[in-house]
């Protein structure tokens, strides 16, 4: 087979390759000329964060969680009082904005650099990932440059951005592991809310100089969180032994969020009510086990007035003991009201367990004697449960008069000195009775058969029993006289050395039912406190 060449094609092919040579030396020579016109500097970020909520529930001063003034906590709405039978609850709701004092570029490197100002916060764990977009700040406009998505570690993220330009960034997050999705319109940017996870954000402006070597990421919540809180320190409880419950039909709402405007935007894309079971958590640090906090990630993106939560057991232990306050055959709803705006506060509904006590007159008296329960540092003077019939109790039941610690502890020594019932949670809130208040308890009545209790009528058909303790004497701590009971006044006796106290009898009556006597100080009697309403 003969094979002519074209001479005239194969110029023709020889110059073309020769052009594109050409073409591409001198387009590669002009892109390099152009990256060295374009010096860059290298900027790095640090995750200092999420701002969050740390105000706790009523706390006595040892378990008391510190909150701080920067955190803008609402003031809580009023407080809402229950009665449930053998309890109360108090309801409250608590709004925590979430919001920086100030916002304003962060550089740490600068003197004379502006700072955001601390805040309480919590970590976002490694692993954890953002997304952050950087736009160029040209000629009054925002010109979409460069998004990254990062994933949390110990080490800063770092980019190179053109140096001695003006860069504006918005950062946010699911905070969680998955894929951070990027907004379809750089130009306006929008991104869905969940309700099953945050919408966390931040923003910021810089000069990308020698200058900025360090910009710190808090995040803030952008949408509510709805939290619940049980809190069974006014009931006493070393524990909170079992606690189940649900939300009932809390409506959750997602929206469109805007990222150069940093808020939810248009109206809502979804809505559902929730009845979701609650799971919960031990509360603070360390883990207080009476106090419980919920685990769900539970969000929305609108308005949230009140929350609704049905309680299908609640168990405490007190030293030991279990006691069943709600059960599964009697379900209690909570519905906390009063929460504020804006939608990125944490709305956090606060159950408060309290003593419920006997009303009589214009007092409410303690049920159950005074004791002190030395294995709960955090809250050791509690309430007996109630009693209705005579029968001694451990030495940490009796107290010398006017004496802040049990005969267990003191033995005849009379300090320290103080009211133990003012150490009562709350605080300050309880009193030993004075000799005025066992005559306001009216008549004891005696139990059928006599039993070695007595009690008194107290409002809506209840009883205060007032039972036979005996007394502890001398150093140690035998129990002895166990056919009396004795309870201590406030007030001193007719001499230095003694005290005034109730007697009561068995046999009921106005003589022996309820007497006044003396006692000497150094006697370990019982103890019954009386608030007043």
């Amino acid at each position: 087979m003969n094979i002519k060449i074209n001479y005239f094609n194969k110029g023709l092919w020889l110059y073309l390759i020769a052009l594109i040579t050409l073409c591409f030396t001198a387009c590669k020579s002009e892109d390099s000329v152009h990256e060295q016109q374009i010096a860059k500097t290298q900027v790095s970020f640090v995750l200092n964060g999420i701002t969050d909520a740390t105000e706790g529930p009523l706390l006595s001063n040892v378990q008391k969680i510190a909150s701080t003034a920067k955190s803008r906590t609402a003031a809580p709405a009023a407080k809402v009082r229950e009665s449930l039978g053998n309890f109360d609850w108090e309801l409250s709701a608590a709004s925590s904005n979430m919001q920086h004092i100030e916002k304003m570029a962060n550089v740490k490197s600068s003197s004379s650099a502006l700072k955001k100002v601390a805040a309480t916060r919590t970590s976002m764990p490694n692993g954890r990932k953002y997304r952050i977009l950087f736009y160029e700040l040209s000629g009054g406009q925002e010109i979409y440059r460069h998004t990254e998505e990062v994933e949390v570690s110990t080490n800063p993220f770092t980019i190179s951005l053109a140096a001695n330009a003006q860069y504006k960034w918005y950062a946010y997050s699911y905070n969680d592991v998955n894929a951070v999705p990027l907004p379809t319109d750089l130009s306006d940017p929008t991104i869905p809310t969940r309700t099953n996870a945050p919408l966390l954000f931040d923003q910021g402006q810089f000069t990308n100089d020698v200058a900025t070597e360090r910009i710190e990421i808090e995040f803030e919540h952008k949408i509510s969180k709805i939290e619940v809180m049980v809190n069974g320190t006014g009931v006493f409880a070393n524990s909170i032994s079992s606690l189940q419950a649900k939300y009932v039909n809390v409506p959750l709402t997602t929206h469109n969020f805007s990222i150069k405007s940093g808020a939810v935007v248009g109206n809502s894309i979804s809505t559902v009510n929730s009845n979701d079971a609650i799971t919960f958590s031990n509360y603070g640090t360390p883990a207080a086990a009476n106090i419980k906090i919920s685990t769900n990630e539970l969000y929305t993106s609108t308005a949230l007035a009140q929350v609704s939560v049905q309680f299908n057991e609640l168990t405490i232990n007190k030293t030991g003991v279990n006691s069943q306050l709600i059960s599964s055959s009697s379900p209690r709803t909570a519905t906390i009201a009063g929460f504020v705006n804006p939608i990125g506060n944490i709305r956090r509904a606060h159950v408060n367990l309290l003593y419920k006590g006997g009303v009589i007159g214009d007092k409410t008296w303690a049920e159950g004697n005074l004791y002190y329960d030395s294995t709960d540092p955090s809250n050791p003077y509690k309430f007996a449960d109630p009693v209705s019939n005579g029968q001694t109790a451990a030495c940490n039941h009796y107290w010398n008069w006017n004496t802040e610690l049990p005969r267990s502890m003191t033995g005849a020594a009379l300090t320290p000195v103080g009211d133990p019932c003012a150490k009562v949670y709350p605080a300050n809130a309880w009193r030993t009775p004075s000799r005025a208040d066992f005559a306001d308890l009216g008549t004891a009545y005696p139990n059928n058969p006599e039993n070695g209790a007595v009690y008194f009528n107290a409002l809506n058909g209840e009883k205060v029993h007032f039972h036979e303790a005996g007394w502890v004497i001398g150093t140690n701590c035998t129990v002895a006289n166990t056919n009396d009971g004795i309870y201590w006044s406030s007030e001193q006796g007719t001499a230095t050395t003694r005290g005034y106290s109730l007697e009561i009898d068995e046999r009921g009556g106005v003589g022996a039912g309820n007497e006044i006597t003396q006692y000497a100080k150094t006697h370990g009697l019982s103890i019954r406190c009386v608030r007043n309403n």
